[in-house]
């Protein structure tokens, strides 16, 4: 169900002073950084840091190989 749908359903149900609290709520909690979004960025910054940590070993190695060939 989306933040729409769900407005729909509280003014069905509830009278209109308290479906206004309910939809101002539910945009409250609609602006909250979500479990699986969260999740998602960790991930993300995991790779990242793998990416970062591989570039690093690579340009260790071409430092190391341009020493080699000034020699």
């Amino acid at each position: 169900m989306n933040l729409v749908e769900l407005k729909e359903k509280i003014r069905k149900v509830f009278t209109p002073e308290q479906a206004e609290v309910l939809e101002e709520y539910a945009n409250v909690l609609n602006d909250l950084v979500k479990v699986s979004d969260f999740n998602e960025l960790k991930q993300i910054v995991k790779e990242l840091a793998e990416a970062q940590k591989q570039t690093a070993q690579e340009i260790k190695e071409l430092a190391e190989a341009q020493k080699q060939t000034e020699h």
